[in-house]
């Protein structure tokens, strides 16, 4: 898959957030390496929220539940909400992007299968009809080598990513950095003896192998719980929700990477 973060920007924080919480823990020793991808234990812990106004919020919670509903219809679970954060007051300083770059490349023994080109064909059908929301045209402050579809997408409109907003929607200091990744986990025979034998010492509700209507729901909610302000957004049920009417200057995109039928390592 394409990197999801830039190359011209420190990532001073990244989390790979699933909505569920057993073992998803990154311990005090592992947080303190500069590439350190910090979990949904740690996400609730250190208490962080994504900061955006009304307008970039409610374009995102459309944004996610389309790509939840997408996966669930798939018998999709397993994946992720990768979120790289940079702090403009930081800026570059810290000089840590070549070790965050080369954290998410793909650890071939750890990869599953890739899907047969004509499962492929079907998937990336299903995403380009599953109607993405996205912006306008300020994707053009990406780098030149982006790919052009890109430029356009929600999650790519400044300079590469989404600037955190307050709740007057004016710009603040964090850029988030956001895509689902790990797309290829099919809910099939392997995942639900998993699901069994879990559940016997474990919380069914904690595990990440569900079947993929609980994983969508779950992973949407906790996501939408990780929203500094979420109070007016009322309950939605992944796949029933009826989206409002794109605005006028919506144009199509896709959350999902151009390439994104190669998966990350876990």
């Amino acid at each position: 898959m394409n990197n999801v973060f830039p190359p011209n920007k420190d990532i001073h924080e990244t989390f790979d957030l699933k909505g569920s919480t057993h073992g998803r823990y990154l311990n005090e020793e592992a947080q303190k390496k500069p590439r350190a991808v910090l979990k949904d234990l740690n996400w609730m812990q250190m208490g962080r929220k994504i900061e955006l106004g009304p307008v970039k919020r409610n374009l995102f919670v459309e944004q996610l539940e389309r790509d939840a509903a997408l996966l669930k219809r798939l018998r999709i679970m397993d994946y992720s909400l990768l979120i790289g954060i940079h702090d403009r007051s930081r800026g570059n300083r810290d000089n840590i992007r070549d070790n965050t770059l080369s954290v998410f490349n793909p650890n071939a023994p750890n990869c599953p299968t890739t899907p047969r080109p004509n499962d492929l064909m079907a998937m990336r059908k299903a995403i380009v009809e599953s109607g993405p929301v996205s912006l306008d045209e300020s994707g053009a402050l990406l780098p030149e080598k982006t790919f052009p579809e890109l430029r356009s997408c929600l999650f790519y409109q400044d300079s590469g990513g989404f600037r955190s907003t307050d709740e007057s929607d004016r710009p603040t200091n964090l850029i988030y950095y956001m895509g689902v990744i790990d797309i290829l986990t099919l809910y099939n025979a392997s995942k639900r003896v998993e699901h069994l034998a879990k559940s016997v010492v474990q919380d069914p509700r904690t595990i990440s192998a569900v079947h993929p209507r609980i994983y969508a729901q779950r992973f949407f909610d906790f996501v939408i719980n990780g929203l500094k302000h979420h109070e007016d957004i009322p309950p939605i049920k992944v796949g029933e929700w009826k989206h409002p009417s794109p605005s006028p200057q919506l144009t199509n995109g896709s959350v999902f990477p151009n390439n994104a039928q190669q998966p990350k390592s876990q």
